[in-house]
């Protein structure tokens, strides 16, 4: 029985698994948006310099209060526009 569901989970159709797998690539497709904006020196990771400037960069565009901190509603912003970049990213890739 379990072999059975194994290969129906394998085969598809689960909306589970199907729901998993688009938001790991989503949250990959997130994550090469970053690396591709402040990856100054192109080795895959943010180091220290490159993560200053991130959250530099977040601050000044996203802290509306000016509180030096991002709440509930800035962080959804944040969100929304890094997957709005990974979106644009993932179309110019298919080009």
């Amino acid at each position: 029985m379990l072999v059975i569901v194994m290969l129906a989970l394998m085969v598809g159709g689960s909306p589970a698994v199907e729901g998993a797998v688009k938001k790991k690539a989503a949250k990959r497709q997130q994550k090469d948006a970053l690396l591709e904006r402040y990856d100054v020196n192109h080795d895959g990771t943010l180091d220290a310099e490159e993560k200053v400037a991130v959250e530099k960069d977040f601050l000044d565009r996203f802290d509306k209060n000016e509180d030096k901190k991002l709440d509930k509603d800035e962080l959804d912003a944040v969100r929304q526009e890094v997957a709005k970049q990974a979106a644009t990213n993932l179309r110019k890739k298919k080009k």
